[in-house]
């Protein structure tokens, strides 16, 4: 078995913040996401993290960006009848 790397104290950091219940439509708790993305961003950058540890932080951001939307409702279509398209006896 190929030997397993440590998570970087950043990716453990985000991936503890993306543990957390999701903010849904809590304003207030988005917005304090956000803010401690900010802060991992910012030091990510600082302590020149990879490329792929800052598209990870974004990645986040655009998932926390999706939870504020309403989750869209689907619309009932009425069940078709079992001989619809069914063709009948000449």
């Amino acid at each position: 078995m190929p030997p397993v790397e440590p998570v970087s104290p950043v990716l453990d950091t985000l991936l503890s913040l993306l543990a957390e219940a999701p903010p849904g439509h809590d304003r207030k708790a988005a917005e304090h996401a956000a803010e401690r993305l900010d802060r991992l961003e910012y030091a990510a950058r600082w302590d020149g993290a990879a490329p792929e540890t800052l598209a990870a932080i974004a990645g986040a951001r655009m998932l926390l960006g999706l939870a504020a939307y309403p989750c869209p409702r689907r619309p009932r279509i009425a069940p078709r009848h079992p001989t619809a398209g069914a063709r009948l006896p000449n």
